[in-house]
């Protein structure tokens, strides 16, 4: 018997987050809560990624997306799902139009909505009405599930009831990924060698993410042909898609040390994992930093502020450097680590030990644990 109905609304699902949502799932089926995930078509820039996935329809409901005024607005109404739920839980995006009838709706006790909070709009740019409102916004939902512990810190320093905010520490699947990186063989990485032409002394550095502006594609260009310049046989190896995709492969054609193999996920990626020694990823780091991890690979980034919270699992000159956001320090930092072996062993195992913190089951148990809470609160369960 059903006691309580989830509803969580996405403008896409993408890949790394269908393991999440078959978790909880199967959590949230044993204390008898329903939950159904609303997604729709990827829209602008994120049709070319080519990493949006369909959920099964058990929990998955796909439902009409429509992008306005250049993506500056998105409109999503699963109008029957919303009725049904004894709970929604949004993003805390001021362009999602569903959020203000919804936040409505909960200031008149009419229904329990809750924010998933990436915190990023929250900590980092000029003041702003924008900024201002969703500030506000976030004071007026009944739960708050932040990205990490960083970002409820940040929502209780705006006034956010700590009572009512559940830290998630946003993950990805792993398990998977280190049985993938366990399976590859020496001629595996001897194949993969041959096919980008490396040789046996590469200092190998890998870059994998998503390819559009802001990510530091030309800074990430500019401070590999430094050390290209003071290392010949220095190779970086780019995974990933996106709108930028031609503009780097361009840049590749002249530069025998920049590898484009585009979108590659699961199992095709770990080889490369296994061959490179550092992560590269000066801009927006994020969830990728799990991966750099669970391979062992120090993570090296600059100090930029437009970053995602996940940064937070980075520890500098433990598991990875921070830099100056400046393309020669950047530069010097990662052929310095590259040729100092004893310095870049002990940081890789740091790294891999750290990222056994983090896992899909952790984050979903969370997830399920203040959903429950939620409901308690308000006599639902």
């Amino acid at each position: 018997m059903t006691t309580a109905r989830i509803l969580i609304l996405q403008a896409m699902c993408k890949q790394y987050r269908a393991p999440l949502f078959a978790t909880m799932h199967q959590q949230l089926a044993t204390h008898a809560i329903e939950l159904r995930v609303a997604y729709s078509e990827p829209v602008d820039g994120h049709r070319s990624r080519n990493d949006n996935v369909d959920l099964p329809a058990l929990y998955g409901l796909k439902v009409p997306g429509r992008s306005l005024f250049g993506g500056r607005l998105f409109s999503q109404l699963p109008l029957q799902a919303i009725a049904r739920a004894d709970l929604v839980i949004v993003e805390h995006a001021l362009k999602h139009l569903i959020n203000y009838p919804l936040l409505a709706l909960s200031c008149c006790r009419a229904k329990k909505v809750a924010f998933w909070l990436h915190g990023g709009t929250l900590r980092h740019g000029p003041a702003s009405l924008a900024r201002s409102l969703r500030k506000q916004l976030l004071l007026t939902a009944d739960w708050v599930f932040s990205y990490t512990e960083g970002v409820a810190r940040d929502a209780i320093a705006l006034g956010a009831d700590p009572r009512h905010i559940t830290p998630l520490q946003n993950a990805i699947d792993l398990t998977s990924f280190y049985a993938a990186l366990a399976a590859v063989t020496e001629p595996d990485l001897a194949a993969a060698r041959a096919r980008l032409s490396l040789p046996p002394d590469a200092s190998i550095a890998l870059f994998c993410g998503s390819l559009y502006a802001g990510r530091g594609i030309d800074f990430l260009v500019s401070a590999g042909d430094r050390i290209a310049a003071r290392d010949p046989a220095f190779h970086l190896i780019v995974l990933g898609t996106g709108p930028l995709l031609f503009q780097l492969q361009a840049e590749a054609a002249g530069r025998p040390w920049l590898h484009c193999l585009g979108s590659l996920f699961g199992d095709e990626r770990a080889v490369y994992f296994r061959l490179a020694q550092v992560c590269l990823m000066p801009y927006l780091a994020g969830l990728g930093i799990l991966d750099a991890m669970a391979a062992g690979l120090p993570y090296i980034v600059t100090g930029a502020l437009a970053t995602n919270p996940e940064i937070e699992y980075l520890v500098d000159h433990v598991t990875g450097l921070v830099t100056g956001d400046d393309v020669a320090a950047y530069a010097d930092a990662v052929a310095s680590l590259l040729h100092d072996p004893p310095r870049l062993h002990a940081m890789g195992e740091a790294a891999r030990l750290a990222s056994r913190r983090y896992s899909i089951e952790n984050m979903a148990s969370n997830f399920c644990r203040g959903i429950r809470q939620c409901l308690s609160e308000g006599g639902t369960l």
